[in-house]
């Protein structure tokens, strides 16, 4: 369907631009303008890129929770509920086979699996003085650490670009 909702937002960011930002006059006024012309740019780059981004972002935590599942559920570590309370996170499902994923869709998965991760870290940094010296307990962290450093690059594909130049 044309035009499409990106195409639409970078006609109404042109015409900010080059019309109505220019004609600002107050302090204020320029300081708004600056404002809303990054927070369009912003708009932009996630409604392009912010459905595959959380995708791929729901798809690798799924595959760290399962393996932070496994280490949990493991050995007697004390940390079997954490197991099971991370297995039911990964077995909710937030859409079925022939439905689209939307981005409201992604975003539901997004917010369950990253409060199962913050449980997990809570719940493996309070057993580090127990458990910190065991390699299988180092891999899972650096696993972790790991992951979240590519959950913040991809991030910052859809703010970086956007709030460039001038700026309030």
């Amino acid at each position: 369907m044309r035009p499409r909702t990106d195409e639409i937002l970078r006609s109404l960011l042109w015409t900010f631009d080059e019309w109505i930002e220019p004609e600002t006059t107050t302090p204020f006024a320029r300081s708004l303008a600056l404002t809303m012309g990054n927070l369009m740019r912003h708009v932009i780059l996630r409604v392009e890129l912010e459905g595959d981004l959380l995708f791929e972002d729901n798809r690798e935590l799924r595959q760290l929770l399962a393996r932070i599942a496994g280490y949990a559920q493991g050995e007697d570590r004390g940390l079997a509920a954490l197991g099971d309370r991370i297995s039911g996170a990964l077995a909710a499902r937030y859409w079925g086979g022939d439905v689209y994923p939307s981005v409201a869709r992604l975003v539901e998965e997004a917010t369950a699996l990253r409060w199962a991760l913050t449980d997990a870290i809570r719940e493996l940094q309070a057993r580090r003085a127990r458990l910190g010296e065991s390699q299988d307990y180092r891999d899972v962290r650096r696993d972790i650490r790991d992951y979240l450093g590519r959950q913040l690059d991809r991030e910052g594909k859809m703010i970086e670009p956007a709030f460039v130049g001038e700026r309030r």
